[in-house]
Parts: C-alpha cells; structure tokens; sequence
C-alpha cells in the first residue's frame, strides 16, 4: 500500500510539472483573450466589445500620446458575449488597473448591443450570461503564465500547447501582447459582400434575441465612476458600415441622445467617430480592418491629447 501511494504521488507530481511546464507555451495563438490575462497591472485601458478589440491599437494610440509601450495602453476588449457593460466586466476592469493609479486613461467604446440584454429579462442581471465566461471566472488577471485560466478554459490536454507552439497551425486571428486581437481575412469585394451580409443577419437576429436594457445603462454610468477615480475617461464610438449602422439606429433610436447626455453630466469628452467621412475598410461592415485600425487608432489618439 506505502509502495502505491509513493508511485502515486511521484506520478502525480510529474503531471502537474508538465503541466507547469507546458503552461509556459501559451501565447498569443492559444485563443483570442489569455494574453490579456497576463500582462501586469495597467493604468491606460481600451474597454469595449469586439469591435474596439480589433479596431483599437495600443501601439498607435502610444505613440500619439508619447507613452512609452512598457506603460501604454492594455486593449482590454473582448466581444458582446464576454464584455457587455455589467458587474462582471466592471470587477475585471478594476482588477486589471494598477491599484495606486490616479492619473491613467481609459478608452470607453460603446454602441448599443453593449447596454442590451436578453428579450425577455433585459433588466434582470441573474439572466446575464458574462458571468460564466473567461471574464466572469478569471479572478486572477496580472498572472504570467496563468494557470487559472488555462485550468478553466485549456483544462484538458495542456500537450497541445507544446505541439501548438512547435508546430503552430495557420491562423486568421493572432492576439498581440498588447491586447490587439489582429485578424487577416481576404479583402477580395466579392468575400467582404457575403461577409458583411451574413454579420447584417447575425445583428438582424439580435432584435429578436436583445433589448435595451436599464440595467447595463446603469452597469455603465458605473463603470465610468469608478474610472474617473482612477484618471480621465474618454467615451468614443467607433465607425461601422451602413448597413451594421442602419440596423443598430433601428434597434435602438434613442441611443446617441442618452450618450450624449451622459458624457455631457459626467464631463466626459466623446468621438463619435460616425459623424467622420467613412474612409474605414471593414472586414464584414462591422469591425475594423488593421490597417483602418492604425487610423482610427492615431485618430483617437489625437483627440485625447487635444482633450486632456
């Protein structure tokens, strides 16, 4: 029996150091959000869904801004699914930031799948699904390599990020240290047309699926409290296609005017970067291609420094 308990135990602790091991070959190929979850504590951060995920880059907003990289901008962006405006996300946020920061900036991008909800409970925070996910599980977020993560969204053979690292596979998404989740797609018209036919019919789906939701409007007059405790909050809207930016205005009408009562009462300076000549590329009518990404990115960054 002493025999077997040894054995089990020295087989046990060579497990787990390969595991500790392999976790070291994580990357930026692994998924599209464990870097940000091991970079250290920031006091400059991007937030939003994915549209500010792919459309803003540090790397640029840095250098309009004269911030060294080392103490630059973090895109903590993920998608609708995971970074909706809500406790969740805010807790996350603040987990992230450097805790004696009092002088950082913030980037806050919004739209209005980013304060909706379910249909039928909209304004019902039990029925918000972010909990659930990288965001909502990862309490560790300054951790390198992190574990917990890993163990809660890698959780079965960890080998595969040796062989993923050794032998890595083609892939269109690769996310950056910085945050910046790049995506090379084909920018052939005829492959841009059927793309963004098929986000216009995702976001179609939307009206039936999401609401307006109090609720996250009130998550993210929150949010922007606990921001200004920490420095200045700068609230931008990125540009979109026609055909995304038509059904979003049906969806929700009264969008732009509480926005703009909001950074009105909360001082906070807005872009609505709309109200610009579209000269973006998108990869599917809704999100930045990378190279429109360096101009809204430089864009953004100019109006920070003129608003400081």
């Amino acid at each position: 029996m002493r025999t077997f308990i040894y054995k089990s135990i020295a087989y046990s602790s060579i497990v787990l150091v390969l595991h500790l091991l392999a976790a070291n070959f994580a990357d930026g190929t692994t998924d599209s959000y464990y870097l940000r979850f091991t970079s250290p504590p920031k006091s400059h951060l991007i937030i939003g869904t994915s549209k500010a995920a792919q459309g803003l880059r540090p790397q640029f907003l840095n250098e309009a801004l004269g911030i060294g990289a080392e103490d630059g901008f973090l895109n903590y962006a993920f998608t609708l699914a995971h970074s909706p405006y809500g406790k969740t996300y805010r807790e996350s946020v603040m987990r992230k930031i450097t805790p004696e920061c009092n002088d950082g900036i913030f980037i806050v991008c919004v739209d209005p799948w980013s304060i909706s909800g379910p249909a039928d409970s909209p304004d019902e925070p039990s029925t918000f699904t972010e909990g659930k996910r990288a965001v909502g599980t990862t309490r560790f977020v300054n951790m390198n390599p992190n574990y917990e993560y890993l163990l809660e969204n890698y959780p079965t053979g960890w080998y595969k990020l040796v062989w993923h690292y050794l032998s890595p596979s083609p892939s269109n998404e690769q996310l950056h240290s910085d945050g910046w989740l790049s995506v090379n797609v084909s920018m052939d018209s005829t492959l841009i047309a059927k793309r963004t036919k098929r986000k216009v019919k995702a976001y179609e789906e939307n009206l039936r699926t999401f609401a307006p939701s109090s609720a996250r409007r009130l998550e993210l007059e929150k949010t922007l409290e606990v921001l200004h405790e920490k420095g200045q909050v700068f609230m931008v809207r990125l540009p979109i296609g026609k055909e995304i930016a038509q059904v979003q205005e049906g969806y929700m009408p009264d969008f732009d005017y509480y926005i703009e009562q909001l950074t009105e009462e909360s001082n906070i300076p807005y872009l609505d970067m709309r109200a610009l000549p579209d000269t973006f590329r998108y990869t599917d009518g809704n999100h930045l291609h990378c190279q429109s990404a360096i101009s809204v990115s430089k864009i953004v960054g100019e109006f920070i420094q003129e608003n400081r």
